[in-house]
């Protein structure tokens, strides 16, 4: 049985109703969907943790290495010692985001596929069925999709912008559509022609408004950061940059970043709902299932 709260993917939407209707999944599903983290996702977000902790502890003693090599015999033994270990840290950072991201994508496209199929339920079984089926093609997706975003960015960043749009559409083409990569690649490019700039532009809203969220749970590590440094400037111990960074600012930061990875979703839900619009806009998928149900209903 349908819900009388239950919400349409299927159909055209606005820039205003893309937002409106993606905080109005979020609020009426938000337990189910932090389910999620808890039940799916728990993996992957503690790697990525793990990471930002081991990232953060090599950049805040790479300063104190760097100092410490001044008067050091021979420096270039130890910056090359320094600089790989900020290296081997980026790339653990790298792998562990590009785990994460994926698997995000890829289990709250399949809660919103649930939540389609079962008329506003999302069931977290059918989460981790899809997830564990596909997993493999979202990495490969993801990393494809990253690499020729890298490849446009690095010859002139207009192409890295342009590909960048259709390719967020790829996770909801692979879910709803059943393509492969390539297929779905292939045709997210389709998808988007004519609707380049009204899709990138809510993209750009949207983050914006993600963006503007989460620097709110960022200004406790910001002003602590800001105060401590006016009172050891009183003080005249500015000399090492280090004294910011005891347990209070590393506690703060790392609660503002899980809040961060949490309402992430916001955005995905967001590319669901531009997915569904195009779609509609291309194939009228969301108008004809109507007309069918009408006649079944007759």
């Amino acid at each position: 049985m349908e819900q009388t709260n239950y919400i349409n993917f299927k159909k055209e939407r606005e820039l205003g109703e893309v937002i409106s209707d993606t905080f109005a999944f979020i609020r009426q599903n938000y337990k189910v969907l932090f389910q999620i983290y808890t039940k799916v996702l728990w993996p992957v977000l503690l790697l990525m943790l793990l990471a930002i902790c081991y990232y953060t502890y090599i950049t805040l003693n790479l300063g104190e290495d760097i100092m410490s090599l001044s008067g050091s015999t021979n420096p270039s033994s130890g910056m090359f010692s320094a600089f790989s270990g900020i290296f081997l840290a980026s790339f653990v950072l790298l792998i562990a985001s590009w785990f994460y991201y994926t698997f995000l994508y890829g289990s709250y496209q399949y809660a919103v596929n649930s939540y389609i199929e079962n008329n506003g339920e999302i069931k977290i079984d059918e989460v981790k069925e899809g997830l564990k089926q596909n997993w493999s093609s979202f990495l490969g997706a993801s990393f494809l999709a990253g690499l020729l975003t890298f490849i446009g960015a690095i010859m002139c960043l207009v192409p890295g912008i342009y590909v960048m749009v259709p390719f967020t559409l790829l996770y909801s083409i692979m879910v709803f559509y059943k393509m492969g990569v390539s297929e779905s690649i292939t045709y997210s490019f389709s998808l988007i022609k004519n609707n380049w700039w009204i899709t990138f532009f809510t993209i750009i809203v949207i983050s914006i408004i993600y963006f503007i969220i989460t620097y709110v749970f960022n200004l406790p590590a910001i002003i602590y950061t800001l105060v401590k440094s006016l009172v050891y400037s009183q003080e005249g111990n500015l000399a090492d940059p280090s004294f910011a960074f005891d347990w209070v600012y590393l506690t703060l930061s790392a609660l503002s970043s899980v809040v961060q990875y949490l309402l992430y979703p916001i955005i995905i839900i967001a590319t669901v709902f531009i997915f569904f619009n195009l779609d509609e806009k291309k194939n009228q998928t969301g108008t004809y299932e109507a007309i069918d149900s009408l006649g079944k209903k007759d």
